[in-house]
This record gives C-alpha cells, sequence and structure tokens, in this order.
C-alpha cells in the first residue's frame, strides 16, 4: 500500500510539472494582434459570470462601437480579469450598502485612444481604469 502511495504521489508530481509548463507557454504575451475589445470584455464576463450571478451582482454595460485595436488580447484579458474580480470582491465587502453593480464602459478617447473602464458600487468606490 505505501508503495502504491509513493508510485501515485511521484505520478501527481509528474502532472503538476506538466501543467506548470503548459501553463508557461499560455503565458507568453507580447502576441499583438488585431482584437474587438468588446469581444474580450464579453470572454472575461464569461469566465467571472457564476461567480457574479452567485452574488446577486448586477452588470452595466456602456460599449461604443470601435474597430478592432491592435493589443495584446491575453495581457487585456488578464488585466480585466483582475479588475472585475476586484470590483466583485469590493462588493462583497460592503454587503447590500450602495447596491451591488459592476459598470463597465468602453468608450472611443480622440482618434488613437479608447479607454476600458470598470466601476463598482463596493466598498472602495472609485472607478478603475
Amino acid at each position: 500500500m505505501l508503495k502504491e502511495l509513493e508510485l501515485l504521489s511521484s505520478h501527481v508530481g509528474h502532472i503538476k510539472q506538466i501543467v506548470a509548463t503548459q501553463q508557461n507557454y499560455a503565458k507568453v504575451s507580447g502576441l499583438v494582434e488585431n482584437i474587438s475589445l468588446s469581444e474580450v470584455v464579453d470572454d472575461a464576463l464569461g469566465i467571472l459570470e457564476p461567480g457574479l450571478v452567485r452574488h446577486e451582482i448586477q452588470l452595466e454595460r456602456e460599449f461604443e462601437i470601435l474597430p478592432t485595436i491592435a493589443a495584446d488580447k491575453h495581457q487585456i484579458l488578464q488585466i480585466l480579469l483582475n479588475l472585475l474580480r476586484n470590483a466583485k470582491q469590493a462588493i462583497k465587502q460592503a454587503g447590500d450598502a450602495g447596491g451591488r453593480v459592476i459598470r463597465i464602459s468602453i468608450r472611443r478617447l480622440g482618434k488613437n485612444r479608447v479607454s476600458l473602464a470598470v466601476a463598482d458600487t463596493g466598498r472602495d468606490c472609485h472607478p478603475k481604469t
């Protein structure tokens, strides 16, 4: 029984190593491609939706129609996921005071700039952009 446990532990260690390697490849950034910012936001919301529904957090979207932008899709997705998780945590900490809303907006700022903003009604009520 002890021998089988050691063998199993060895296999689990190997699997951990494989997963870590795959994650390192997945984290390769710097690949700039033409992306739709609203699609990246939708992807992030799709990832976090179960938690938002579970905590009864409403989403308000204000998306201007924009052309595609040249950006690192994975980096923007990671930043956006972090902002949304922070917003969810702030709302959870605030309880029911101030409602349970996350506002996401995408706007054009001049000819060559856009704004992606995440604001929440949580404890620290300053927009996170």
